[in-house]
Formats: C-alpha cells, structure tokens, sequence
C-alpha cells in the first residue's frame, strides 16, 4: 500500500505539468544589465495554441518599483514581440510567491498559435539604469493552451 501511495504522489507531481518547456538564466551578483536578453531555444513538435510565461526572482523589497518593464520575442516559423509591464508590487503587496528573503513570479504574457519548429524566444527588461538590481534570475515556461 505504501509503494501504491508514493506511485500516485510521483505521478501526481511529474506527470501533471503541461510544459513543454522552461528554462531560467541566473545573474552574477543578482545584477540583470539592460544589454541582456537570455534567449532560449525552444522545440515545438506539435502545431497548436501556447501560452508563453515569464519567470522572475528577486530579492524581497529590492526593485525600485511596483513594475518591471520588459519585452518578450518569439522568433521562428511565428514571429512576434510583446511589451509589458511585469507587476512586482501590487495594491502595496509583494506580486507572487515569497519566502524570506526572496520572490517568485510567473505571467503569461502571451498566446500564440506554433507550428513546428525551432523557436529562439528572448526575455528583455527595459529599466532606465545600467542594470535592474536584485534579480536572481529570469526565464520563460511555454505550456501548450487549454
């Protein structure tokens, strides 16, 4: 019985998520420079909706404002590029998953119709200084849509 119940949790854990990719890129001294923008390749087998997410971690309490302004690009077979503000603070509260001294988040930022192939897509932010300070990481979770 025990073996059946650890079955079901692995399957649960690992076999429900939807992704079809995610990937994040660190940032030495938790600096992300305005000059760069972690791109990531990405394979689509299957022709269809996708709905594409970006990561962030920061330090609690450490970016210098309620939103993040970034720009998202999906080059390939589907081009297209989207600009958006990603909420950190809202309502004057921390935007995502925080524990101790660190935020997580997640938000779909876009939805696109794929076909086949391979996708270069790239996360920039658009901060008006040399670099974003506390960003630990970014990254981007494409889930085919439901």
């Amino acid at each position: 019985m025990k073996k059946f119940a650890a079955l079901v949790i692995l399957l649960t854990v690992y076999g429900c998520s939807d992704a079809v990719f995610s990937d994040t890129m660190t940032f030495p001294e938790n600096r992300w420079p305005r000059t760069q923008a972690p791109a990531f390749d990405v394979q689509i087998t299957d022709a269809g909706t996708y709905d594409i997410y970006v990561e962030l971690s920061h330090v609690y309490g450490g970016i210098p404002m309620a939103s993040v302004p970034m720009n998202l690009t999906v080059e390939g077979p589907k081009t297209n590029a989207f600009d958006f503000d990603l909420a950190v603070i809202r309502d004057g509260e921390h935007v995502g998953d925080c524990t101790g001294d660190y935020c997580d988040l997640e938000a779909k930022i876009a939805t696109m119709e794929l076909t086949p192939g391979k996708y270069d897509i790239a996360v920039a932010q658009s901060f008006d200084h040399e670099f974003l300070p506390n960003i630990i990481r970014t990254g981007i979770t494409v889930k085919k849509a439901q």
